[in-house]
């Protein structure tokens, strides 16, 4: 990592990282969320007008942290919107579809849809927002950057977005 320009080693011997941006762009390429097992739920968006919101305020005030929203609507709750996309990702800390069925009021489909609940394949690498009690719902800024990059409806500007207004802020 050193040798390619991303991490330098101080004096004292720690690592620290000198190119953010390129140690992202470069790790945004070889991501592929597509590697995760993604299940399509009803959707609820087309027949209720505000029924993504409802799903997504189930989750703020759950007390249960096996749900972190990600992608364009994530990045809509830090006020960043560069798409209009309606669709809704939730990362599923449990692969239990009766339980992500009954605590989220979705009901689990074939076709795709509007909702997609993702199974991560790594689930320790799926980090809440560390540091930031109000957005515990939402998944880290580096693992919302690399989802949002990973989306079509505009989801590279999204994640420049991201990059620019809250990773290097």
């Amino acid at each position: 990592m050193t040798e390619l320009g991303f991490l330098a080693v101080d004096d004292r011997g720690m690592l620290s990282i000198i190119n953010l941006e390129k140690l992202l762009n470069q790790w945004a390429g070889r991501y592929n969320i597509g590697d995760n097992k993604s299940l399509k739920f009803f959707d609820y968006i087309q027949k209720m007008p505000d029924a993504k919101e409802k799903i997504i305020e189930r989750i703020k005030r759950s007390k249960n942290t096996d749900y972190l929203i990600t992608g364009h609507s994530a990045a809509r709750l830090y006020n960043l919107s560069i798409s209009n996309a309606d669709r809704l990702h939730i990362y599923a800390l449990t692969n239990d579809v009766r339980k992500i069925e009954n605590d989220l009021g979705l009901i689990e489909v074939d076709y795709d849809s509007g909702i997609t609940v993702i199974d991560p394949k790594h689930r320790n690498s799926i980090i809440k927002a560390q540091g930031i009690e109000e957005k515990k719902y939402i998944v880290d800024l580096i693992q919302l950057y690399l989802d949002c990059r990973a989306l079509n409806d505009r989801g590279y500007e999204q994640a420049e977005e991201i990059m620019e207004l809250l990773i290097k802020a």
